[in-house]
């Protein structure tokens, strides 16, 4: 029985091969092509070396969309002459961020040289005089999402005296997405800096496990409207109930409109007994009728 058994799958294996070359060949129902839906350029085919090197340099004359397409579909194209070329693009801020992107995701997938890549990579981000291509290293490391950029992307958010270095290194550690990438996220939080505070607001629900609540808290008494209103809004995505009694404060007295309905937003999204009482209270003595609104909706979620 065993030997009928053992001839019976041997011959489903041969016969299946075959009749899925007869489908394709024959165009029946049976036979599916790959789907490449949402790929930048479907159907496209690998490139050759020439071409890569050849797109690498046109790229600079035409739309980048050529290039992002030709890197793509040549992932495993082997093109030692193309690495040079192409961490040059990647760290020329005058490029187009689409171009830096792809070249960083192009050369990470360089086994036998990525380590040189890395290492010259981190010598610009903390040495290079000019601010700008310190930051696009910043943001070609953050592609890189190798876990041992987190140390040196963190030197250059506490260091480095530029805005646009420390924004791109919130970029880069949340781009990671490491663990060790979140007590930098919460010194973003309370960087001096509203942009590196925006940068870190933005992220923050995108890395994993971040749970820094005490350092939100802060800014829900920032100078900056926007801070103040994205604050609320992060906030109450992490259901943080101890943010309460500020939320209350700015739900019935903050300047702000937009600030205002989006500390109702947040007051609703807790639920607590008490977020519900303010803004039974703030309905009492609002004026505006989007914030207003915006109350009404928040009483009645959960």
């Amino acid at each position: 029985m065993k030997t009928i058994i053992k001839l019976f799958v041997l011959a489903a294996m041969l016969v299946g091969p075959v009749a899925s070359a007869s489908a394709q060949a024959t165009g029946s129902p049976d036979f599916r092509p790959y789907s490449r839906e949402g790929e930048i350029s479907p159907h496209t085919q690998a490139p050759t070396r020439e071409q890569l090197m050849n797109a690498i340099d046109v790229a600079r004359r035409s739309s980048p969309v050529a290039l992002q397409t030709l890197l793509e579909y040549g992932e495993r194209v082997e093109c030692h002459e193309c690495v040079p070329l192409l961490e040059q693009r990647m760290l020329d801020p005058r490029e187009d961020a689409r171009v830096r992107e792809m070249a960083a995701w192009w050369l990470r997938r360089r086994p036998f040289g990525f380590g040189a890549i890395m290492a010259e990579t981190r010598a610009v981000l903390e040495s290079d005089p000019d601010p700008a291509r310190r930051a696009v290293a910043a943001d070609a490391i953050g592609e890189f999402m190798d876990p041992h950029g987190v140390a040196h992307l963190g030197r250059a958010l506490t260091n480095d005296a530029d805005v646009r270095v420390r924004v791109a290194a919130v970029r880069g550690l949340a781009r990671i997405n490491s663990s060790a990438s979140l007590p930098f996220l919460s010194q973003a939080l309370a960087d001096a800096n509203v942009e590196v505070q925006d940068a870190a607001l933005r992220v923050v629900l995108h890395v994993n496990f971040f749970r820094d609540h005490e350092a939100l808290l802060p800014l829900l008494a920032s100078e900056e409207g926007s801070i103040r209103r994205r604050a609320a809004l992060v906030i109450g995505t992490m259901d943080v109930e101890a943010a309460v009694p500020a939320l209350a404060a700015m739900v019935s007295g903050d300047t702000d409109e937009m600030v205002r309905q989006s500390a109702a937003w947040a007051l609703g999204r807790i639920g607590t007994a008490d977020a519900r009482a303010a803004l039974r209270e703030a309905q009492g003595t609002e004026r505006s009728t989007r914030v207003l609104d915006a109350i009404e909706v928040a009483i009645r979620m959960r």
